[in-house]
């Protein structure tokens, strides 16, 4: 291609941002809240730091905003029978399960407390709420490479 000059590198940086680079960020934002909250819940698992839940838990719903508004934007571009819509889908659905089984590896680790607490029960959610968390984090970093693939409309070179 075309190697960039000075001129409109300095276009680029001083136009406002187009539609298309704000749903670039909401994509991105969504994979840089879902590493955050990686962080967050590797802190409070090792540190046994209970005060980190709350944060954990509100950076939570945050992801769940936007799983659901990259739900939408590929759906905008794609409609629902696109190849980005499934991944999409998946995101938003994983991201209920996620919280779902959040709610059990709380009650089980926190409010029941290591005593009262099934082994078994614990070891599921616990262990199944950081499966599925990792699983969130590697569709949410596949959707920032893709999404710009499918607007130019050259998705189909990238996936079968």
């Amino acid at each position: 291609g075309r190697r960039p000059t000075k001129q409109s590198l300095t276009d680029e940086i001083a136009s406002p941002p187009s539609a298309d680079r704000n749903d670039d960020r909401i994509v991105f934002m969504t994979a840089s809240l879902l590493f955050i909250q990686l962080i967050l819940g590797a802190a409070l698992r090792h540190t046994g730091n209970h005060a980190l839940a709350i944060s954990h838990i509100v950076t939570g719903f945050l992801v769940l905003v936007h799983a659901v508004l990259v739900m939408l934007k590929a759906f905008q571009y794609s409609g629902d029978q696109g190849k980005l819509a499934r991944p999409a889908m998946w995101l938003a659905f994983l991201t209920l399960i996620q919280m779902s089984l959040g709610a059990g590896s709380f009650l089980h680790t926190v409010m029941l407390g290591k005593d009262v607490s099934l082994t078994a029960d614990r070891i599921f959610f616990v262990t199944a709420h950081q499966s599925v968390g990792a699983l969130l984090l590697a569709l949410s970093v596949f959707l920032v490479f893709i999404l710009p693939a499918e607007r130019k409309g050259s998705i189909g070179t990238c996936l079968p």
